[in-house]
């Protein structure tokens, strides 16, 4: 084990577990509002296409499906942007749940201090963070 390495059941290693959740649940959250805009803007191009390839048959469709993709992309860009990072409280209260530690792990991720040593150290010890 390295020296970088929290142990497994420690409050260090909650809190790294609470910190890598949140991130991950952000991330999933940002880039679902860019593919979500994405794929609503290459319908509404394609659909645009269609119904001008039947007035304007010179017009390429996949134009209009690429300039639909484009305001779709740029769309979804700014949603992601927009969209606020989750913190490290509703993380490590999901881990405690799934851990099923009883509220020691939210204890030993949110708390600093002999506080969090309690949670993770007083026996029975505190397993590991669930990875999920």
């Amino acid at each position: 084990m390295s020296r970088d390495t929290p142990l497994a059941g420690s409050p260090a290693a909650w809190q790294e577990a609470a910190e890598t959740l949140a991130t991950r649940v952000t991330r999933r959250e940002r880039l679902g509002r860019v593919f979500t805009q994405l794929g609503v803007g290459i319908a509404a191009g394609g659909l645009a296409a269609v119904l001008l390839g039947w007035v304007l048959p010179v017009v390429a469709p996949w134009l209009g499906v690429a300039a639909g993709g484009c305001a779709g992309l740029a769309v979804g860009l700014l949603r992601a942007r927009s969209t606020p990072a989750h913190t490290t409280g509703p993380a490590a209260w999901a881990l405690d749940r799934l851990g099923e530690a009883g509220g020691r792990g939210l204890t030993a991720a949110m708390v600093e201090g002999p506080r969090a040593s309690e949670a993770a150290f007083v026996a029975p010890r505190l397993d590991a963070p669930p990875s999920v």
